[in-house]
Formats: C-alpha cells, sequence, structure tokens
C-alpha cells in the first residue's frame, strides 16, 4: 500500500444527536489521548496480495519526512 493522505476525525461527532447542540470536543479528546488527530489513512494498492489478521506492517518514512 502507499499511504496517499491522512484521515482526520469529523466534527460532527461532536454533536449531541438528541440536542443538535455540540457538548463535546471529540476531535480535541482524542488528539490529547493519542497526541494526533488522525483517524486512519486513504492509500494505493500498489501491489497485489493477500493480508491475514495476523500479518504484520511496517512503516517506511522517506528520507526528510521523519
Amino acid at each position: 500500500l502507499h499511504v496517499v493522505s491522512r484521515i482526520t476525525r469529523c466534527a460532527a461527532t461532536s454533536v449531541n444527536p438528541t440536542t443538535a447542540v455540540r457538548d463535546v470536543d471529540i476531535p480535541a479528546v482524542l488528539r490529547r489521548a493519542f497526541e494526533h488527530g488522525d483517524m486512519g489513512v486513504y492509500a494505493e494498492v500498489i501491489g497485489g496480495g493477500e493480508v491475514a489478521v495476523s500479518d504484520s506492517l511496517t512503516q517506511e518514512i522517506p528520507p526528510g519526512q521523519e
């Protein structure tokens, strides 16, 4: 996989569905708890194959993007 971009948490998660009022800032809570606001990534498949539950994943960071 080639990671194209990050996915941030939608601000709509802060809205109480009963009152339609923003009563908790979920993205801020998650940023404080996990020290980032990423909830996932968009990625492109660059090679075929199979992925299993027990497979490991490594991240290669291009030089200059550490």
